[in-house]
């Protein structure tokens, strides 16, 4: 069983395809840095306590046929995210993202949410260790982290 936060680091295994990480005790936000595996087709982080906003940097990956974030807690997605949902890649079911159908219960959110959250080098989390020019200064604010709406 996995636990802990996601490094960023994550982002430098450049051969990667498909990264199960699913059914686990994984903390904190994406890192944007998953935006640079160019190859990967499958991401799993489904069952997890991830929680943020999914990045769009991650949602705008080319190559990416399914994206598994449910059973989470992120509190938001972007609209290359809902271009995503809407296709059948991405799968945002089971978080508490408002206005999302099938999302937890408001209580169990809050609930989640009441407890300190912290990973170390949070910092890292908006590091992107490749260059893609579609993501510059202005569009990448559209993935800042959005305070918990509970």
């Amino acid at each position: 069983m996995l636990s802990g936060c996601l490094p960023y680091e994550l982002g430098l295994l450049k051969e990667t395809v498909v990264f199960d990480a699913g059914n686990n005790l994984l903390t904190g936000p994406l890192p944007f840095s998953l935006g640079c595996l160019k190859k990967a087709e499958v991401l799993n982080f489904a069952g997890n306590l991830l929680y943020g906003m999914v990045p769009e940097v991650v949602c705008a990956m080319s190559s990416l046929a399914n994206l598994s974030l449910s059973d989470n807690y992120f509190i938001q997605v972007g609209p290359i995210c809902r271009g995503l949902m809407k296709k059948g890649v991405l799968d945002v079911r089971k978080n508490c993202i408002p206005g999302l159908p099938s999302q937890r219960p408001v209580w169990q959110c809050a609930a989640f949410f009441a407890k300190p959250r912290y990973c170390s080098y949070m910092q890292t989390y908006h590091y992107l260790p490749c260059w893609l020019p579609h993501f510059s200064g202005s569009q990448m604010s559209l993935s800042e982290p959005a305070p918990s709406p509970f």
